[in-house]
């Protein structure tokens, strides 16, 4: 028998369809799936209830979430792998013409040598065409939300600012940042420097980022460009993987699992909607 993990969602009001967001991660897997390069999580379907109350979605089972790596004993080396890897799946997935809009540290996984991307609930499909109407505000988790909506304004947000791609290369920043540190803090980005909100403080940890263990002044360079506050000037994911700081990577570049410390518990893995 093959393992499988269930993914629950309860519909609390009889007589209305299921959840939405549901239906709509089962359409945008399924396109997913048909491109290995996005590294999706494996989509193998949808069962019902009989009373319709409950729908699970069938999913392959993976193994450790970022957020439970021991970051302060990893070789610079592995981020820059893992930052490589994260954004050649992202490159994959925005070609398709979707849009994550939650990424963070608890839906990036490591299975085997390899990353893969889950929770696509608030996910959009945004289409592979030039975009006309910019949606100028987002849900997405805070502390790694881009600048691009109307609530940011404290985080710079400015007026030509719009939702695009370029909000989950902001994300992608963020992420690696809180990978970095293991701190999960809201980032502001602002005249070639990077603060974290600490309460009511604002630190800029430009210095921090810059140290060779982390990611060195080439990995710094490239995440100012990809969480640029404006829009129009942060870097796509196909222009960062050029960058100078990914120098020798090509193709597919394993991480190395000796560094990586417990078994992993796959019960552990999901938010808690996911239930098995």
């Amino acid at each position: 028998a093959e393992r499988v993990v269930l993914k629950k969602f309860k519909n609390y009001y009889p007589g209305t369809p299921i959840d939405s967001d549901a239906i709509k991660e089962a359409i945008l897997l399924q396109l997913l799936n048909r491109y290995p390069d996005t590294k999706s999580v494996g989509y193998y379907g949808i069962v019902l209830t009989k009373n319709t109350r409950e729908l699970f979605q069938i999913m392959e089972p993976l193994e450790k979430d970022l957020s439970e790596w021991v970051t302060n004993k990893y070789p610079a080396e592995q981020y820059r792998i893992i930052f490589y890897q994260i954004l050649k799946a992202f490159n994959a997935i925005h070609a398709v013409g979707v849009v994550h809009n939650d990424i963070k540290l608890l839906n990036i996984m490591v299975s085997g040598n390899d990353i893969r991307i889950i929770d696509f609930g608030l996910a959009e499909y945004l289409g592979v065409a030039p975009i006309k109407e910019l949606v100028d505000n987002y849900i997405s988790t805070e502390i790694t939300k881009a600048p691009d909506a109307l609530d940011q304004a404290g985080y710079g947000y400015t007026a030509k600012n719009r939702k695009t791609y370029a909000s989950d290369l902001y994300s992608i920043g963020a992420t690696m940042i809180h990978l970095t540190f293991r701190g999960f803090w809201k980032i502001i980005v602002k005249a070639n420097t990077i603060s974290i909100v600490n309460g009511r403080s604002i630190q800029d940890v430009s210095l921090n980022l810059q140290k060779p263990e982390r990611f060195g002044k080439l990995g710094f360079d490239l995440l100012l460009k990809i969480m640029n506050p404006d829009t129009h000037e942060r870097w796509c994911a196909k222009e960062a993987l050029g960058h100078p700081y990914f120098a020798g990577l090509s193709g597919y570049v394993p991480i190395d699992r000796s560094i990586m410390l417990g078994g992993g518990n796959v019960k552990q893995f999901y938010q808690s909607h996911i239930e098995y």
